[in-house]
């Protein structure tokens, strides 16, 4: 039996589990790399933010470090996650999607700052807890539903 290593008492309540999360657990992989890209990706923009937030305001230096994660990311996205062709549609699409993470951000960042009081240093970090699952949904979707052919 392959669940030799649960006691016996849980073995069927794991068994129904597996059977439940198999068909989300096909996509893990994809999964894997979309956190590794986007944990450097949000490294990578959240040093730009600091090194702009310092001389500029929250909007314009959120604002540039977004505009310049959306090249990175759509490339690694595109040949890495997803393992598809970048075409002309996706990139559009792809835009679409990162348009609406930014409107969603920006307006995280206003509550947080604005409204919640908190520092604008911290905000960013927990506006990625509600916009780095949607960017997965919706990047995932163009990526997979745009007619170019995955890479071999």
């Amino acid at each position: 039996m392959r669940y030799n290593w649960l006691p016996r008492a849980a073995r069927p309540i794991w068994s129904h589990l597996s059977v439940r999360i198999k068909p989300y657990l096909k996509h893990r992989h994809e999964i894997g790399r979309f956190v590794v890209c986007g944990a450097v990706n949000a490294v990578l923009t959240y040093g730009i933010y600091v090194t702009f937030v310092a001389f500029l305001s929250y909007r314009i230096s959120y604002t540039i470090s977004f505009v310049s994660g959306i090249a990175f990311s759509y490339y690694v996205n595109a040949r890495f996650v997803f393992l598809t062709k970048m075409d002309a549609l996706k990139a559009v699409l792809y835009l679409l999607v990162y348009l609406t993470q930014y409107l969603v951000g920006l307006g995280c960042l206003f509550l947080l700052i604005d409204v919640a009081r908190l520092n604008k240093l911290f905000a960013p970090l927990l506006t990625l807890l509600i916009t780095v699952p949607l960017t997965f949904i919706a990047a995932r979707y163009v990526m997979r539903r745009s007619p170019a052919r995955p890479r071999d």
